[in-house]
């Protein structure tokens, strides 16, 4: 046992050596934790892990790791929220300070109008839905709309009453209708008729059940909410019971698959909300 603790040493202190041969005299080496993934996001090439404020991604083909930094392109330091737009090929990356980056094979643009923004709550991006070429963004002081192809905040939509602040925690676009979830209220409003910057134009969509909403998506052009640990549909003016097998934390939308998450399980549920439990790894 002590030998091959030696000998474990010595090969740490060689590899140590050999990284700090390679780099240059007077230059900079990044150092970061990538042991704790808490998101993911994907295209055909690559899954991209957020994991204690550092970006990393895995090639899907030859498995090779890719790290993103500062000193690699990226314009803010602690990152808080990642999501992949298939349609425009961009990769969404908010910052705790209200920095956005928007990452594609082009390089990386920043838009930095939240971060110099003055607001009396955090910067935080809770959710995001992308619908055409824009990106609506859930925050903790209404809805952002960001325009990916311009790089730009193009609108900021203040839902509350008189135009005050809510919280949002999640948004879905279902039939050019945008709901947005606050927890305790669904706010909406119809996207080819109103004036969506206008207080006045969103309404409130009662919820289910007496719980809070944790969560709502668009799937199978269905908006579909997260309460008291079942699934709920919300069609033709009213909501359906449709999942309760087990007990739902939180809900996505992957593949036109519906992803169930429990404390400690994921399920894989189709259109009929029949469901594919994935085994626990450890």
């Amino acid at each position: 046992m002590r030998a091959l603790k030696t000998i474990l040493v010595v090969i740490a202190l060689s590899v140590a050596v050999v990284v700090n041969a390679q780099l240059p005299v007077g230059s900079w080496q990044v150092h970061f934790s990538y042991l704790s993934v808490s998101q993911l996001a994907q295209n055909a090439e690559k899954v991209f892990a957020l994991s204690e404020g550092s970006l990393y991604s895995v090639n899907k083909h030859d498995e090779t790791i890719e790290f993103y930094s500062k000193l690699f392109g990226l314009n803010g330091t602690y990152i808080h929220f990642i999501k992949y737009d298939d349609t425009t090929s961009t990769l969404l990356i908010a910052y705790s300070n209200g920095l956005i980056d928007l990452m594609r094979d082009g390089g990386v643009e920043c838009i930095s109008d939240l971060y110099q923004k003055q607001l009396n709550t955090t910067k935080n991006i809770n959710d995001v839905t992308f619908h055409g070429n824009k990106a609506y963004l859930a925050t903790d002081f209404g809805i952002l709309v960001v325009n990916i192809l311009r790089s730009e905040v193009e609108n900021t939509y203040y839902i509350g009453e008189d135009a005050t602040d809510v919280r949002v925690l999640s948004v879905a676009i279902v039939d050019d209708v945008i709901y947005a979830c606050s927890g305790t209220e669904i706010y909406y409003a119809d996207m080819r008729t109103a004036n969506l910057v206008d207080y006045s134009y969103w309404h409130k969509l009662a919820l289910p059940t007496t719980a809070q909403m944790t969560d709502i998506v668009n799937f199978q052009n269905q908006l579909c909410g997260v309460s008291k640990g079942k699934i709920y549909s919300y069609s033709e003016g009213a909501w359906t019971e449709r999942f309760s097998q087990r007990t739902i934390t939180s809900i996505s939308v992957d593949n036109d698959k519906l992803i169930g998450y429990t404390s400690d399980k994921i399920c894989i549920i189709s259109s009929d909300f029949s469901f594919t439990e994935l085994p626990v790894f450890y």
